[in-house]
């Protein structure tokens, strides 16, 4: 089922998102960065930048899959998500959680949907990804930009999902099915599980576009 629309604009320093994170986020996110301190101190075992952001990653992964079931779970609906909340939170969430976001504003335009959890898990996974891969790829260059999020029903039995950043843009020749990103790589093997179209865009910054069918 699909409500009203919200649109949500959080025009200036949206990564210090005003908006309270649930506590027991920021007991996941606080542990995970006070492990990786433990990690540096202890013989250097994730002293590799490389390693070190790999970690971060599944983390997050992790987390975006525990925030469904923490959201199943505060719901009493052990089958069946309010989307739109929990793509709130999520957002918020890696905001925050992501060092240098702080002038990066966030807008979510977002339709009140209830997805079942196999849609609702692999579209969690791939809004983390794209907000995580805008976050950490398309503001390099400066200290500010925007990232939108955008959920809408379209064509009756259709749903929208898009992230778009106005940072730097994609590379010349950009090709998702031959990135070496195991994030980009996650993302098109989810794509194609939700039976989704995922459309890119490289005007005035990065979009990824995922139209997929609706199944409450």
């Amino acid at each position: 089922r699909v409500h009203r629309r919200h649109e949500d604009r959080v025009p200036e320093r949206a990564r210090r998102v005003r908006r309270p994170v649930p506590a027991d986020a920021r007991d996941r996110v606080e542990p995970q960065r006070r492990g990786r301190h433990r990690g540096h101190g202890a013989g250097g075992a994730l002293s590799d930048a490389a390693s070190c952001a790999a970690l971060e990653e599944c983390q997050a992964r992790v987390l975006a899959i525990a925030m469904i079931h923490e959201k199943l779970y505060q719901a009493k609906n052990y089958a069946r998500i309010e989307f739109a909340d929990y793509a709130r939170s999520l957002a918020v969430t890696l905001f925050q959680s992501h060092v240098g976001s702080s002038d990066v504003a966030l807008e979510m335009a977002v339709e009140d949907v209830v997805f079942g959890v196999e849609l609702a898990i692999p579209c969690g996974l791939i809004l983390n990804e794209l907000i995580t891969n805008a976050l950490k790829h398309a503001f390099v260059d400066r200290p500010s930009g925007k990232v939108r999020v955008e959920l809408a029903r379209v064509d009756g039995d259709m749903m929208r999902l898009a992230v778009r950043d106005d940072g730097r843009g994609l590379p010349p020749g950009f090709d998702i099915k031959h990135s070496k990103s195991l994030g980009l790589q996650l993302i098109a093997a989810l794509s194609r599980q939700i039976e989704a179209r995922l459309e890119l865009e490289n005007t005035g910054g990065a979009g990824f576009v995922l139209t997929f069918p609706f199944r409450s």
